[in-house]
């Protein structure tokens, strides 16, 4: 610009008394956004480096599952480095049950009696996929005059040791009959 431009442009009054400042909100909100629009292909490559990197993945992990873990946590994350917490589950048969939520569920009533529910109907499900998982819990909480949300919050506590996660049927889904319970000695549907 001409400096004459510049003279003419610049105007006193409009300059801001406040310190700059870096808005830690709006980044993270940002990077959210840039996460959920990743190509599939580059959020796999570069999710699978940082559960690597965690000791997570191995070269003995099928890419197949890692794939599926990594689109299905896609929507939830708010930046990859997030991905060994959210996602950690998936990879181990240990995991930390998240402080005081079990308390909160047992307030509300009996996560032990709901898992066993959802166990036991799961047992014969071929189907495993959302909708059919989505129609079976449905029809559980119809039949036992519970809402969806209580076999939703055990069994999401059970399977993830967290009160959040990823699409709760594409969760289970993911992991698998066998290791949600839904098969006899399946890890997860304890009822401790």
């Amino acid at each position: 610009m001409p400096i004459e431009e510049i003279v003419r442009l610049f105007d006193l009054p409009g300059i801001n008394q406040t310190n700059a400042r870096f808005d830690e909100k709006k980044m993270a909100h940002i990077n959210m956004v840039y996460v959920r629009q990743m190509a599939a292909e580059k959020l796999v490559k570069e999710g699978t480096e940082i559960l690597t990197a965690a000791g997570l993945v191995s070269a003995a992990t099928p890419q197949e599952y890692t794939a599926a873990v990594l689109t299905l946590c896609q929507e939830k994350i708010r930046a990859l480095e997030e991905l060994p917490h959210f996602c950690g589950y998936f990879f181990r048969e240990e995991y930390a049950i998240e402080s005081g939520t079990l308390d909160k569920l047992k307030k509300n009533g009996d996560p032990a009696a709901r898992l066993r529910e959802l166990r036991e109907a799961l047992a014969g499900q071929e189907d495993f996929s959302d909708a059919a998982l989505e129609a079976k819990v449905k029809g559980l909480a119809e039949k036992h005059a519970v809402k969806t949300a209580d076999y939703i919050h055990a069994a999401r506590l059970a399977v993830s040791g967290m009160s959040v996660g990823p699409s709760f049927y594409g969760m289970l889904r993911v992991l698998g009959r066998e290791r949600v319970g839904a098969e006899a000695g399946g890890v997860y549907f304890s009822e401790s």
